[in-house]
């Protein structure tokens, strides 16, 4: 549903878009009420889901947030872009994912974070957590269930048991695309493989 939908209980027609591009004053204004036509004209979904993917991202950086601060310059970097949902990736993007796992057939897919990578990097650094981090790989496998919900998580390569539980309890937290089997949603496991690099 989209805001003009949402705000009137109904759904734009084509001419009365076009009616409202052109009454409207300056290029880019016309230009938005254009794009949003073509949105509802074309194969019914959001506007934003027909929206061409953001560049990749794979590093992320997080800086002091005051002078004097006990957080230290950090970075995190994934072998996945950041910033894609699962179907914003990128071939080669799918093909690392997919290269973790043993046997993927026809209609498997695994499970993948519901708004990408980003958020649980993002919380990775808050002002607690960042205390505790050293550089490394930090590999961290949740187990999603078939509604998408994280049901637990295991972390490898980090230094204190106090963040590797922060850091599960993160991940678990997290919304999930659940995995498929065979085309139906099922049970599985997700990867999240973080290199982490402290100033």
């Amino acid at each position: 549903m989209d805001a003009i939908t949402a705000a009137t209980g109904t759904v734009p027609s084509e001419r009365s878009m076009r009616g409202l591009a052109d009454r409207l004053p300056g290029f880019a204004t016309r230009l938005m009420a254009l794009a949003l036509l073509v949105g509802i004209a074309s194969t019914p979904g959001t506007l934003m889901a027909q929206t061409a993917a953001p560049a990749p991202i794979y590093k992320t950086f997080q800086e002091r947030q005051k002078l004097g601060s006990m957080i230290r310059n950090g970075s995190t970097t994934s072998p996945i872009a950041v910033n894609h949902t699962y179907d914003q990736l990128s071939a080669a993007d799918r093909a690392v994912l997919f290269g973790y796992f043993q046997k993927m057939g026809p209609g498997d897919e695994p499970p993948f974070p519901l708004y990408g990578i980003g958020p649980i990097f993002r919380a990775m650094f808050n002002d607690t957590s960042a205390q505790g981090l050293e550089s490394g790989e930090v590999l961290v496998l949740v187990e999603v269930d078939a509604d998408g919900k994280g049901v637990s998580a295991k972390v490898s390569g980090v230094g204190t048991a106090e963040t590797a539980r922060y850091f599960a309890t993160v991940a678990a937290l997290e919304k999930y695309k659940p995995a498929r089997c065979a085309g139906k949603p099922c049970a599985g496991r997700f990867p999240l493989l973080v290199t982490i690099g402290i100033d």
